[in-house]
């Protein structure tokens, strides 16, 4: 068998918690090119220091490729150090019998937070709750996708929510609930952040760049223009992680995102600017949640969007965009609107959403719940389920 093979699977039990399976025990040494590939005892020690090294510090490029570079010094295992990394830094496995009990869902139910199930007096209905908890009991997986980083969503009370998943920064990373196991998550590259940076500061926007996950409730920031409240008001609210960004750009390293903030305007153009300038990258729209007018502009790999992360999901346990409802109220959930088969905006959306996708009751009045219940009598593979 592949060493890459036989690597890929000691690193995905070591990393799950699961018993190193009787078809990798049996593999021996076996040569590649002028070395020789350890024993499998050799295998399970790197994995496991590469593992360790990650969990207790893996924010810390220096010293993951530090032992990588040991580890690698004589060019045998380099491929495969360097590939088993990539997979571990990029998401891993969702053992298929993490959802109830293993149980085979039949459909993917996905919400944004903010303005949808969020309620105005940051509280939740009971009757949207109680709408969760049925599709749960129908064997559909329930996820939110939230713009938020780990850190401000858990400034609001959700362990008792009944959801299985919490699409995070946009879908920059995934959680499993409650036990908030980080199951994938994606970073810009230092190259990409460097060019990113240096485009914001040609067209002289206001902007932060945020941390790795799971620290991308920190960033630096860089202030070009005098007269931005939503800005200056973001930078005091999350004063104890926030500091100014250095002039040596080029050394930042990995981040999860940039976010430009804009005041309140037709800032189009600006994003249009922008999306030509940098192609290779995700670049989303929304409504800032702090003053509700100011535009924020956040920019992502090409790899996340709040559809992209859920396609993933949705793979994930066999499903697809035709089995898969989603509800959301602003501009940052158009491409997961657009994505499922089946979608609602809530009634406090902007006019020009309204006008794109079916509409149900505000974020006040049990919309989700009216979502859920439609989408429950018009679905005919949840019936024949």
């Amino acid at each position: 068998l592949s060493e890459l093979i036989v690597f890929r699977e000691i690193i995905h039990c070591i990393r799950s918690g699961f018993k190193i399976p009787d078809w990798v025990q049996g593999q021996g040494v076996r040569p590649i090119g002028k070395g020789v590939v350890p024993s499998i005892h050799g295998y399970v020690s790197i994995c496991r220091r590469l593992c360790c090294a990650l969990s207790h510090k893996i924010r810390c490029e220096s010293r993951i490729a530090g032992q990588r570079s040991h580890w690698a010094q004589d060019g045998v295992l380099k491929p495969l150090i360097e590939s088993a990394f990539h997979i571990m830094k990029i998401s891993h496995d969702i053992p298929a019998t993490d959802w109830h009990n293993g149980q085979t869902p039949c459909g993917l139910f996905v919400c944004d937070f903010d303005g949808t199930l969020l309620r105005s007096d940051r509280s939740f209905s009971d009757t949207d709750l109680n709408a969760l908890v049925r599709l749960g009991e129908l064997g559909i997986i329930r996820a939110l996708a939230t713009g938020r980083s780990l850190y401000s969503i858990n400034t609001i009370p959700i362990s008792e929510l009944p959801v299985d998943f919490i699409l995070f920064s946009s879908g920059a990373g995934i959680i499993r609930h409650p036990d908030g196991s980080i199951i994938r998550k994606v970073s810009l590259k230092p190259h990409e952040v460097s060019r990113a940076i240096k485009i914001l500061q040609v067209n002289n926007l206001d902007f932060m760049v945020h941390h790795p996950i799971p620290d991308n409730h920190f960033f630096s920031y860089v202030e070009s223009t005098p007269d931005n409240p939503d800005f200056k008001n973001r930078i005091e609210l999350y004063h104890q992680f926030a500091k100014p960004l250095e002039t040596a750009i080029d050394g930042f390293g990995n981040a999860t995102q940039l976010l430009a903030i804009l005041p309140p305007a037709d800032n189009r153009p600006v994003i249009a600017t922008l999306e030509k300038a940098l192609p290779g990258f995700n670049i989303i729209q929304t409504t800032s949640p702090l003053d509700g007018q100011s535009t924020w502009i956040e920019i992502f790999p090409a790899t996340v969007s709040k559809s992209l992360t859920a396609a993933w999901l949705s793979a994930a346990y066999g499903l697809n965009a035709d089995r898969a409802l989603s509800v959301g109220n602003d501009y940052n959930d158009v491409d997961l609107l657009e994505w499922a088969a089946c979608s609602f905006v809530v009634d406090n959306a902007p006019h020009d959403l309204k006008s794109r996708f079916p509409v149900v009751a505000s974020n006040n009045e049990c919309g989700v719940a009216e979502a859920v219940s439609r989408w429950l009598a018009a679905a005919s593979f949840i019936k024949n389920h």
